[in-house]
């Protein structure tokens, strides 16, 4: 059974209509400009750019492009995907902007949502339509249900924070500006009360950020896993993309 039909037991957060977390309408700087760069909390002023980057970057998700070559096909999935989340990422006041400081572009992207918040009311109906992206999102909630058996504590509203979906801009890639977002994106979170945060790799490159800013696989599956639901992932078993996993940091924050 696909993993996608798991998704409102996973997230098992009650529908609200606000959340605890509500976006000022200026950007907050949440580090100083070092390389020419700053970043910032999002705000749904630049809610379009940031939803541009991540449909672009998810287009470019190695395990994505390994079962569809036509990128133009990949981007129009991702962009349907990314539109799901855009306005909640962005006036949550969870999500960080990277800034190029001379030209005000934003050059990269950390959308940060509430691991329990509900999804989208339309997710499983556009998710079914994403032939190919769904197979990734099915292993990626398969994941999420390791995750839950380990952590049985870890429900409601306010106890964890997700880093969600990550792009840098190509012109932009390799300046280290990914590891900056998460490492800024998670001290946000903790500072923002959330005790956990969890991040979810879908190949090499977010493991890599994952680690480095010191979280902790709890759970994940190979792609050649014959457990894994999608068989035909299993040939990234030859690529440096081997792994789906879910990493966590855990922080004790003071009571709010």
């Amino acid at each position: 059974i696909p993993a996608r039909v798991a998704v409102k037991r996973l997230r098992r957060a009650p529908r609200c209509s606000k959340t605890r977390h509500m976006a000022a309408e200026q950007p907050r700087v949440l580090d100083a400009i070092v390389d020419g760069l700053r970043f910032e909390t999002l705000t749904l002023s630049r809610a379009e750019e940031a939803y541009a980057l991540q449909a672009e970057a998810f287009a470019d998700e190695p395990a994505s492009a390994f079962t569809l070559a036509d990128r133009a096909a990949r981007l129009e999935e991702c962009k349907r995907f990314s539109g799901m989340f855009t306005e909640e990422c962005a006036g949550n006041g969870l999500s960080v902007a990277c800034i190029e400081a001379s030209t005000d572009k934003m050059v990269g992207a950390l959308w940060i949502r509430d691991f329990r918040a509900p999804m989208h009311p339309s997710f499983e109906e556009i998710l079914s339509k994403l032939t190919n992206l769904g197979k990734v999102i099915d292993v990626l909630v398969q994941v999420d249900g390791m995750y839950d058996a380990l952590r049985p504590e870890v429900v409601g509203l306010g106890k964890a924070a997700d880093l969600w979906m990550l792009a840098v801009h190509p012109d932009h890639r390799r300046k280290n500006i990914a590891s900056k977002l998460t490492d800024i994106g998670l001290a946000h979170a903790h500072a923002a009360g959330f005790e956990v945060v969890v991040l979810e790799s879908t190949g090499a490159f977010s493991a890599r950020c994952a680690a480095k800013a010191g979280m902790h696989e709890i759970a994940g599956i190979d792609y050649a896993d014959e457990r894994q639901v999608h068989k035909e992932l299993a040939g990234l078993q030859a690529t440096p993309h081997t792994r789906l996993r879910i990493w966590e940091s855990r922080r004790e924050v003071a009571a709010r």
